[in-house]
């Protein structure tokens, strides 16, 4: 949905939250519990940020494989809780990490499924008795945020998780188990908890069937869980979960308590200002007079000089529709070729313009180095779906075509948008992928991906954080007044029989956001068909974020962030 220009002139000098340092390296500890045997010490180690007074953050406990155990307190330390203090995608978010150790010769989870009842409960191993004693530990004697406990695990630790998670369902905010298994009539345990399982279709350790019994069990007895298998991964499906897969920044989205969200501060004072405007109720919306209202008559203000900003028309099967050239590059310059993005404004299908864009696509084109080509496609209510959709394949196909005298490459052609925007996105490079040259890429920004409107992010930002889902569905009622055409692939890409030989993506959400859910789904269809993907959820924002980046430094470094992956993906 559209930012009213008026309302971000409001949000100057808001202070940023303290910055917390991640700490160089983990501390060595040890808990000591009572087995059959006697008192028995399990090693750990602990990542302690240096927490200012009142402040409190998230756990992340990792439960290490087979192949890290030992007494030696530093093996497990060599796949997540290494990749943390190395990686600026995963140590922006600040937490403390906990890996327990597990010895030789033993397991977290009992391994001997020949029980005489299928129903009958696993036995509670000591090692798994060690990280629950080790995480009461912690969280009694370090300033832990208990709506924020996220559990993990790969391989054995991934039977670990899966088991623990179920032992302990009121603990957890999200549970990511990575190609582990585990015993299903137990699993019921999860429902209620976020649950996003990986594994690699070729994996000869761990065979994939083991996620995929479990997962089936959660479903049937309803739980929420997320499954994504890698297509020719073998056992190190850990490597795309915890990297650029976007599993943890997907887990620390997650809370125990769906209230509790910290926002940014300029997102803060923008939603108290906008929540106290007058809106009409959706049942009273003129939609004429609702597109007048938001969408600008006026040449926007120019934020950023560029060399070259021109005004195209492009034919398309309708008729011709205006667009907009932003090109970074000097008119003199020897070398004028460039990437080029195909850029859709938000508004609903029914909202926006050239002017409702011009910020973010001057950003986009000064910041990312590359062209960008805004398309001003037909609006509802004046045109029904597939407008829209046409209009976005028409224009991408066109540009392609066309990309020399738009001193452009045709082999570094993007298509993007954010909101419904995204979804035209999304809807063309489906729509292209079979085309002599297809789009290299699609950027997704907060992307509007299926019809259903009840994913979870749905009711926990039904209300108050600037999209809405009575809106949303206003907006969805307005577009394709049809509803059989509401499980059409071309306005909901979530149902698209096949997701494969679609561009690789880039895909960027806010974490309050009633979207945020279903382009998760998406996201993790393209992972599960094949299509590289990489994807952030960017901590304390909201719908509409990207047009806070004059305003908010997070919201500019996160689309900073993400052109600059679009550029050197087309590269």
């Amino acid at each position: 949905m559209l930012i009213p220009t008026t309302l971000l002139t409001l949000l100057a000098a808001i202070p940023e939250p303290v910055q917390i340092a991640t700490p160089q390296k983990y501390e060595a500890g040890s808990i000591t519990i009572d087995t059959e045997d006697g008192k028995r010490e399990y090693h750990y180690r602990l990542l302690r940020p240096d927490v200012p007074e009142g402040v409190t953050l998230p756990l992340v406990v990792f439960m290490h494989g087979a192949g890290e155990r030992g007494s030696d307190n530093t093996a497990q330390l060599g796949h997540f809780p290494g990749r943390w203090l190395r990686s600026p995608h995963l140590n922006r978010h600040d937490a403390f990490v906990l890996a327990v150790q597990c010895p030789k010769n033993t397991a977290w989870t009992d391994w001997d499924w020949k029980r005489s009842s299928p129903d009958q409960e696993p036995p509670l191993t000591d090692a798994m008795r060690a990280v629950m004693a080790a995480v009461d530990d912690v969280i009694a004697t370090q300033p832990i945020d208990e709506n924020r406990l996220y559990l993990t695990g790969l391989s054995m630790g991934g039977y670990g998780s899966w088991e623990l998670g179920a032992r302990q369902p009121e603990r957890w905010a999200a549970v990511v188990p990575i190609c582990g298994g585990g015993h299903p009539e137990f699993v019921d345990g999860l429902v209620g908890t976020p649950v996003w399982a990986w594994h690699g279709t070729e994996d000869n350790v761990v065979p994939e069937r083991r996620s995929r019994v479990l997962v089936d069990a959660l479903r049937s007895a309803g739980g929420d869980v997320i499954y994504t298998t890698l297509p020719g991964v073998g056992h190190n499906s850990w490597n795309t979960a915890y990297g650029n897969g976007g599993a943890v920044d997907w887990m620390f989205a997650q809370r125990l308590d769906s209230k509790q969200y910290e926002l940014d501060p300029v997102m803060h004072a923008f939603l108290n200002n906008f929540n106290e405007q007058e809106m009409p109720d959706v049942k009273d919306i003129d939609p004429l007079e609702f597109q007048r209202t938001w969408t600008p008559q006026e040449p926007a203000e120019v934020t950023i000089e560029l060399p070259e900003v021109r005004e195209i028309e492009i034919p398309t099967t309708a008729g011709n529709i205006k667009a907009r050239l932003y090109h970074p590059v000097s008119m003199d310059a020897e070398d004028r070729t460039r990437p080029l993005l195909v850029w859709y404004h938000g508004g609903g299908w029914a909202l926006g313009n050239l002017e409702s864009a011009d910020s973010e696509c001057r950003f986009m084109a000064d910041r990312g180095d590359l062209a960008v080509l805004s398309i001003d496609y037909r609006l509802a209510p004046q045109h029904r779906f597939p407008a829209a959709a046409d209009d976005a394949r028409d224009a991408a196909r066109w540009a392609i075509a066309n990309a020399t005298s738009l001193n452009a490459n045709p082999h570094q052609v993007a298509v993007g948008g954010d909101s419904s925007g995204g979804n035209l996105a999304a809807v063309t490079a489906l729509d292209l992928r079979g085309d002599a040259i297809p789009p290299a890429l699609q950027f997704l920004v907060y992307p509007a991906t299926d019809t259903s409107l009840d994913a979870p992010s749905m009711e926990h930002f039904a209300e108050g954080y600037m999209l809405e889902r009575d809106l949303m569905g206003w907006f969805l009622e307005l577009y394709a007044p049809d509803r059989s055409q509401w499980s059409d692939w071309r306005l909901a890409p979530l149902h698209a029989p096949s997701l494969k030989g679609a561009p690789k993506a880039v895909v960027m959400l806010p974490e309050m956001d009633i979207l945020r859910d279903e382009a998760i789904a998406y996201v993790a269809r393209l992972h599960s068909e094949g299509v590289p993907v990489e994807y952030r959820i960017e901590p304390g924002m909201i719908h509409g974020f990207m047009d806070f980046w004059p305003s908010s430094p997070r919201a500019n470094q996160a689309l900073h962030s993400a052109i600059t992956h679009v550029r050197n993906r087309l590269r």
